[in-house]
């Protein structure tokens, strides 16, 4: 299985922009995410990503306003099960949506 996400801004983070992908072979899954474009306020900051409802896990936002974050079981990290239409979506810390899209195929 092969998905992805272009990921849309809140409506507190007007030109955020980004992407996740989402891949399962027999062996192993990984998720990965990026964003762009991140305003100062959340440079240096760690923010949440969510996957289907479960707390995937962090990634710091760097001082040129991006981030990017690769989780696979193959590296011993946990990974959850989604299927298409799963929400993926990334809280500032004071909770506020950063950006979201549901998973699609490629």
């Amino acid at each position: 299985m092969d998905y992805f996400a272009k990921l849309h801004s809140g409506p507190s983070f007007g030109h955020v922009m980004g992407h996740a992908h989402y891949q399962q072979t027999a062996r192993a899954r990984e998720f990965a995410i990026t964003l762009t474009h991140t305003p100062p306020r959340l440079k240096g900051k760690t923010v949440a990503v969510t996957v289907a409802g479960q707390r995937m896990g962090t990634l710091v936002v760097s001082r040129n306003g991006r981030s990017h974050k690769r989780w696979a079981t193959d590296r011993g990290q946990v990974v959850v099960h989604v299927m298409i239409g799963e929400r993926v979506t990334v809280h500032a810390p004071n909770h506020k949506r950063i950006v979201t899209e549901f998973l699609r195929e490629r």
